[in-house]
């Protein structure tokens, strides 16, 4: 089936290779970029200029960030696992986690188990503008997820100067994580790996208005113009195989 198909729209290097083994012909592989619904106000230049009006002592105490659905493949347990051995070697770190999900009753049993309920902090559901100043103070977002066709929540993070933290089975790993400059990746599932990637992350933040510059470069790319421009290239050049 995918063989004889026309054309298809996959995003990034990672989708490419999963239709690639699915048959599809690599010359019938558009690759629109992955963008982010960021508000029509938003501006790179503003965001930058937060970070050079930011106190000096913002990141040192280090928060870390989680943001999306509290669901079993978000590798939430594993986040847990990973902070749980932060801890003794950073006493004063904090996580905030954001969303909702089926995990949630799950989070707050593990969180009094691993005695870390003053340490951690479950937000719930907050739209974009109330995560704005949690990336602006956090010194990472992590994304452990087990499986994630894309995680566009990493777009989000970057595009406010954010670095990340993000497992192997995210799709936009390729093309957005640039180990120590825009952030760090690390093997889905391996605690240990993911704890001494959180470890690793916080040294971006001591020039942390360089590292947001690196983080909106490498982002910058990936806009919805740039998204529309790519899917009518696209369109235009399946058309094309019909006709």
């Amino acid at each position: 089936f995918f063989a004889r198909c026309n054309g298809f729209f996959g995003y990034g290097q990672r989708s490419k290779e999963y239709l690639m083994s699915l048959g599809a012909n690599e010359a019938n592989i558009i690759i629109p970029c992955q963008a982010a619904a960021l508000p029509h106000g938003y501006d790179s230049s503003e965001v930058l200029s937060l970070y050079g009006q930011q106190n000096s002592e913002t990141f040192k105490l280090p928060r870390f960030l989680y943001v999306g659905r509290l669901a079993p493949e978000k590798g939430l347990g594993d986040l847990l696992g990973a902070f749980s051995l932060v801890r003794p070697k950073i006493p004063s770190a904090c996580l905030d986690i954001i969303g909702a999900g089926s995990s949630s009753a799950e989070l707050v049993d593990q969180l009094s188990k691993l005695g870390l309920a003053e340490a951690v902090t479950l937000h719930g559901p907050i739209d974009l503008s109330g995560i704005v100043p949690q990336f602006l103070r956090s010194v990472a977002l992590v994304l452990p997820s087990r499986s994630e066709p894309w995680g566009l929540v990493v777009n989000e993070s970057l595009s406010y100067g954010c670095p990340v933290v993000v497992s192997d089975r995210c799709g936009c790993v390729p093309e957005l994580v640039i180990q120590g400059v825009t952030g760090f990746t690390f093997k889905a599932g391996d605690i240990e790996a993911l704890s001494e990637a959180m470890l690793a992350v916080m040294r971006l933040s001591e020039d942390r208005a360089s590292t947001a510059r690196q983080c909106i470069s490498v982002v910058s790319e990936f806009t919805a113009d740039s998204a529309a421009s790519r899917m009518l290239e696209g369109c235009t050049q399946i058309l094309r195989t019909v006709n």
